[in-house]
C-alpha cells in the first residue's frame, strides 16, 4: 500500500542483514561484542557457575530480541513455570524453573540481573496466556484474534536460595497486535459508531418512556416539551450518522485509488465522532432534565403527603428474594467486568460504577440503567469502591497504582506508593479512611480529611499478595486476605495486627461483612463460603452449594441476605442467618466476578466475565 515507506524498509532491512552477518562472523570465530563467549545451551539442571552473563542492558536485551531473538537460544537457560506455581500452591508468587523444552528464555547479565522473555517461537494458546500473563502484563490480547506480540519489557528475576528456581520480582510488558488493513479498522472503528449510537437510541427512548409515565405531574410539562425537542434534535443527527458511505473496495485497486479511500473513510469517521459526541451532549442535558422531573415529582408527593424514600421502604417493607427477577441488563464493556461498586449518597441519584479489564470504568444511573460516563485507565481495572459522602471514586489498577477520581469533572489523581497489582481498595464508612492492598504484600492505611490524603500506616509484613479487604462498619478494623489463604484481622488506628484467622483450603477470593461489624463471609477458590464470628474466629456455617471456585460475596444492608457468585456462572441468594438457599440466579454465560447490593437493599447488580451486568429485583410482600 502507498502508505508504507519502501526505502524506509530497504534501509531497515539492510542494517539488519549487516547486524546478522557481523554476529554469525563473532559467533565462528568465538566472541562477541556482548560477552556471549563459550556460549552453552542449557538443557540439564541449572549450574548457576558455569551459565554466561551478558554485559547488556535491558534496553540491549529487548532490541536483540526484537530484531534477532535466534541469538539469545544459544545462551538462554530454558525454563517453565513450576508446578507448584501453575497450580496456584505459592501464595501468589510466581516461580519458574529450567526445562528442556520451557516456553521462557532466562537471561543472565553481569550486572547481577537475571531478566525473563517468551521463547521467540512460542504458540500463543489458552494455558500459554493464561501462564504468560501471570509473568508480563498483556496489553492488547484479543482471544482467537491476537497471537503476534512486541516485547516491551522483559519480567525481572532473582535466584531463589536453592539455586534451581528463579522468583518474578517484577512483571514485564508485551504488546499484542493483529494484522489488519488500515482499511478495516476503520470499518471497524465505524462499526463500533454504529452501535453506540444503536445504545444512544435505546437510552433515548427509556427516558421517553419515563416522560409518558410520569407526564401527569403537572409541573413537569415544561421539561417534557423541552425534552422532546431535544429528543427530535438527536433523532436528526442520527439520520445524519446513518448516511455515512463504509464501503470498502472488495478488488484489489491500485495505491493510490486505495489510499484515497482511506482519506474519505478517515474523514468520514471524524465526522461520526463529532456528531456522537453532540449526540452524548445532549442525551447529558435530557438525564439533566429527568433528575430535575424526578425531584419535582417527589417534591409533589411530598405535598400531598405520598412521597417515601427508598431507605424508608426497605427497612418496612420485608425483602423477599425467593422470587428475584432480572430487570436489566447492561453492555459497553469489551472484556471481563472485574468489579461493581454502588454509591449510598443520601443526597443525590445514586449510581452502578463497574471496572473492566478493559481498562475503562463505566458510570451507569441506577435507576434507568443508562450510562452517564466512561472514565479510561492505563490497564486492567481490578477493584473501585465509591466514596460515603463526595463525588469521588477510588480504583486500583494493574499499573500499581491506586486512582482517586472526582466524578463530576472526571479528573484523576494517582497514588504511586505500590511496587505491583494493586487488588484491594476500601473506604470505611465515615469516609475517613482509605486502605489499599497490593500484590507487592503491602498494606497501606490512608487519613482521608477533605481532599487530602495523608499515609499513616505502613504494612509490610511478608503474608503474600493482598487480594481483598474490607473496614468493619463500625470503623474500627481492617479484615484483610493474604496469599496464604488466611484472613488477618488489623486496628483501623493503630495498624496493629490483632489476630489470624486460617479457614481455608486455597485463596479467599472475596469478603464481606455484616451490618452490625460482627459476622465476616469468606469467599474461597475451595468452592465453600464460611460464615465466621469476628469476635472468637468461630465457624458458624460452611455453604457448600457452588460447584465451583467462589468469586465473590456481598451481604444485604438489612444484614438478612448473603449473594455468593462464582465459577460455575450462578449466583446463589442464601439466608444469612439459617444458610438456606433461598434462589439461585441464573444468567451469566461465564464466572460471576462481583456482586453488590443497593443501599435500600432493593437491587442486586452482578458483573461477569461475559462482559455483561445484571440488575436484579425482589419480590415485594405486604
Amino acid at each position: 500500500m502507498s502508505s508504507y515507506n519502501y526505502d524506509d524498509l530497504s534501509k531497515k532491512l539492510e542494517s539488519l542483514e549487516k547486524k546478522i552477518n557481523s554476529w554469525e562472523k563473532s559467533l565462528a570465530r568465538g566472541t562477541h561484542p556482548w560477552g556471549m563467549i563459550n556460549a552453552r545451551r542449557v538443557t540439564g539442571a541449572f549450574e548457576s557457575q558455569n551459565n554466561v552473563r551478558l554485559n547488556i542492558s535491558q534496553l540491549e536485551l529487548v532490541n536483540i530480541y526484537r530484531e534477532c531473538p535466534q541469538i539469545l537460544e544459544n545462551i538462554a537457560i530454558k525454563a517453565s513455570l513450576s508446578a507448584d506455581s501453575y497450580r496456584q500452591k505459592t501464595a501468589g508468587m510466581i516461580y519458574l524453573e529450567p526445562t528442556g523444552n520451557g516456553n521462557y528464555w532466562i537471561i543472565p547479565t553481569q550486572d547481577g540481573n537475571y531478566w525473563l522473555v517468551p521463547r521467540d517461537n512460542i504458540v500463543i494458546n489458552t494455558p500459554v496466556i493464561n501462564t504468560l500473563q501471570s509473568i508480563f502484563d498483556c496489553e492488547g490480547f484479543q482471544e482467537r484474534i491476537t497471537k503476534d506480540f512486541i516485547l516491551n519489557k522483559p519480567a525481572k528475576l532473582s535466584l531463589s536460595s536453592n539455586n534451581k528456581q528463579w522468583k518474578v520480582d517484577k512483571t514485564g510488558e508485551i504488546q499484542f497486535s493483529y494484522s489488519q488493513s488500515k482499511s478495516s479498522l476503520l470499518e471497524s472503528e465505524i462499526k463500533q459508531i454504529k452501535a453506540e449510537r444503536t445504545k444512544l437510541q435505546s437510552q433515548i427512548q427509556q427516558i421517553q418512556k419515563y416522560i409518558i409515565t410520569n407526564s401527569n405531574a403537572s409541573e413537569s410539562q415544561p421539561i417534557k416539551i423541552q425534552l422532546y425537542q431535544l429528543v427530535n434534535e438527536v433523532k436528526e443527527l442520527a439520520h445524519e450518522v446513518k448516511q455515512i458511505k463504509k464501503q470498502i473496495p472488495k478488488n484489489q485497486q491500485s495505491d493510490r485509488s486505495q489510499q484515497n479511500i482511506i482519506d474519505q473513510q478517515q474523514q468520514q469517521l471524524e465526522q461520526a465522532k463529532e456528531e456522537l459526541r453532540l449526540l452524548r451532549s445532549l442525551l447529558e442535558k435530557a438525564e439533566q432534565e429527568r433528575k430535575q422531573m424526578r425531584l419535582q415529582i417527589e417534591k409533589l408527593e411530598r405535598s400531598h403527603g405520598t412521597f417515601s424514600s427508598a431507605q424508608d421502604r426497605s427497612t418496612s417493607i420485608p425483602i423477599n428474594w425467593k422470587n428475584a427477577q432480572e430487570v436489566d441488563i447492561l453492555t459497553g464493556h469489551s472484556d471481563s467486568v472485574r468489579t461493581v461498586a454502588i454509591s449510598n449518597w443520601q443526597d443525590r441519584q445514586n449510581i452502578i460504577a463497574s471496572g473492566s479489564f478493559d481498562n475503562t470504568i463505566r458510570i451507569w444511573n441506577l435507576e434507568t440503567g443508562i450510562l452517564i460516563n466512561t472514565l479510561r485507565e492505563t490497564s486492567r481495572i481490578n477493584v473501585i469502591a465509591i466514596h460515603p459522602n463526595q463525588s469521588l471514586l477510588v480504583s486500583g489498577c494493574d499499573d500499581n497504582k491506586v486512582q482517586i477520581w472526582n466524578l463530576d469533572n472526571s479528573t484523576s489523581i494517582p497514588l504511586e506508593f505500590h511496587t505491583n497489582r494493586v487488588l484491594a481498595v476500601a473506604i470505611s464508612k465515615d469516609g475517613k479512611t482509605l486502605i489499599s492492598g497490593s500484590r507487592d504484600h503491602t498494606l497501606k492505611i490512608w487519613n482521608w480529611s477533605s481532599l487530602n490524603l495523608e499515609l499513616s500506616h505502613d504494612i509490610d509484613e511478608d503474608y503474600g499478595t493482598i487480594l481483598a479487604l474490607k473496614i468493619t462498619p463500625n470503623n474500627k478494623q481492617i479484615i484483610g486476605v493474604y496469599g496464604d489463604n488466611t484472613v488477618r484481622v488489623w486496628d483501623l488506628t493503630t495498624g496493629k495486627l490483632i489476630k489470624t484467622l486460617i479457614q481455608h483450603t486455597d485463596l479467599i477470593w472475596s469478603i464481606a461483612i455484616s451490618p452490625d461489624s460482627k459476622t465476616l463471609v469468606c469467599g474461597s477458590r475451595d468452592r465453600t463460603i464460611q460464615i465466621i464470628d469476628l469476635s472468637t474466629g468461630y465457624i458458624k456455617q460452611t455453604l457448600t452449594k457452588h460447584t465451583s471456585a467462589v468469586w465473590t460475596v456481598a451481604i444485604s444492608p438489612d444484614g438478612n441476605t448473603l449473594a455468593s457468585g462464582g465459577s460455575d456462572n450462578n449466583i446463589i441468594l442464601w439466608d444469612l442467618h439459617s444458610g438456606e438457599v433461598q434462589k439461585i440466579l441464573t444468567g451469566h454465560s461465564q464466572d460471576v466476578l462481583s456482586v453488590a447490593f443497593s443501599p435500600d437493599g432493593q437491587k442486586l447488580v452482578s458483573c461477569s466475565r461475559d462482559q455483561k451486568i445484571r440488575i436484579w429485583q425482589p419480590s415485594i410482600t405486604q
